[in-house]
């Protein structure tokens, strides 16, 4: 009885301690921009490509609402799982470069995105050839971005150089759920707010007090 009342005092003073949790989200939209040549924005296709061969610059771009997690949180780690529609091609090289930009999203993917101001969160390559539905994580290295956007919506941009064609499965392909892009992202809920120092203190007195009355009464001798 004593420890149970010490341990919901403990609790009232210091308020619920928070666990990790997981969550993965689909794009609400996704797709392909670019500038040179006219503006193009293409929504609906089942492929995103990202290229970058001379003057032919193509970004990728995905919309994901974070509103499932509160602003509160702490983001943990983050990953961009991404499934090949296409072998990986690099005319000068055995690797294809993979930047992934980050920023507040709107809800849309349109030709503003194509060089919209974001912070970097992932810097990496991947091998050549492959196979159509190869699938890779992207783990991000940068968070306070997404941290920035929780409860509220978020742009990832891909993006490429040195000659490289990539393509991958958009949120349009027929290949199934897994083969979509889904953000993992491993998060740490804001916790509860603690009961105020100046109103949990009578509330420990009380608890001491009961204490002290339960322990007089057992010791107290029978007549």
């Amino acid at each position: 009885m004593r420890r149970l009342l010490i341990g919901a005092m403990g609790a009232a003073l210091l308020g619920g301690q928070a666990s990790a949790a997981t969550i993965q989200f689909t794009a609400t939209d996704d797709g392909t921009v670019k500038t040179f040549g006219g503006d193009s924005v293409d929504t609906t296709s089942d492929t995103i490509s990202v290229v970058q061969s001379g003057v032919n610059i193509v970004n990728g771009v995905l919309e994901f609402d974070l509103g499932a997690i509160g602003p509160g949180a702490t983001v943990n780690a983050a990953s961009l799982s991404l499934a090949l529609a296409r072998p990986v091609s690099n005319a000068i090289g055995a690797t294809a470069e993979v930047d992934i930009f980050a920023y507040g999203g709107d809800g849309a993917v349109t030709i503003a995105d194509f060089g919209a101001a974001g912070t970097q969160v992932f810097d990496g390559s991947i091998p050549t050839g492959g196979s159509q539905l190869d699938i890779f994580n992207f783990n991000l290295t940068q968070l306070l971005p997404l941290q920035a956007q929780l409860g509220g919506l978020l742009t990832l941009r891909l993006e490429t150089d040195s000659f490289a064609s990539l393509a991958f499965l958009s949120m349009e392909q027929g290949f199934g759920a897994a083969f979509s892009p889904i953000l993992t992202i491993d998060f740490t809920p804001a916790p509860t707010n603690p009961v105020p120092i100046p109103g949990a203190l009578p509330l420990f007195a009380a608890g001491l007090a009961s204490l002290g009355f339960a322990r007089s009464k057992q010791r107290k001798p029978k007549a």
